[in-house]
């Protein structure tokens, strides 16, 4: 993924047809929820408004999922946001895109470790050889690749805006 552009309006990256290809295959992955609702608090609950706040949260986040989906599909599916362009693929993140894709990319990242058990060792070998387990690491290695790039534009971008 090479940066082309990194504008205050917009972050154009080039893509080759493997980086375009892994990229909508981990987009199709959205949303990967975590098992079992979210949660404010690892202990136990006891607290009604505890409840009540859960509730919302799970609310909200459903929400943001449905609004990011509808995002991808829009703009990132067949939309504006990637074109081709002769032999390469342009990835282009203009306003609140690149903020929406990081999103993305971080919830797709931080829920294959929570489905993986949120181990410790990352290294472990056993998680990239088990088969239920391979896939999670993939999607959690790279989202996390395609977080790095979209991280590196973005600091860059705004290292020179005042």
């Amino acid at each position: 993924m090479k940066l082309l552009e990194n504008s205050a309006q917009r972050i154009v990256f080039g893509l080759g047809m493997r980086e375009k290809s892994f990229l909508e295959r981990l987009l199709s992955f959205y949303p990967l929820r975590p098992e079992g609702p979210a949660v404010l608090t690892r202990g136990g609950v006891g607290d009604a408004s505890l409840g009540e706040a859960t509730e919302l949260l799970g609310e909200a986040l459903k929400q943001q999922r449905e609004s990011l989906s509808e995002w991808i599909r829009a703009r990132l599916q067949g939309g504006p946001g990637l074109t081709q362009q002769g032999g390469t693929w342009r990835l282009c993140l203009e306003g609140a895109d690149a903020d929406r894709l990081l999103r993305v990319l971080n919830e797709l990242r931080v829920n294959a470790w929570v489905r993986l058990g949120s181990p410790e060792n990352l290294d472990d070998p056993s998680l990239a050889s088990a088969p239920g387990k391979a896939p999670l690491v993939a999607i959690m290695m790279l989202a996390g690749e395609f977080e790095v790039a979209l991280l590196r534009a973005m600091e860059a971008g705004s290292a020179g805006e005042c």
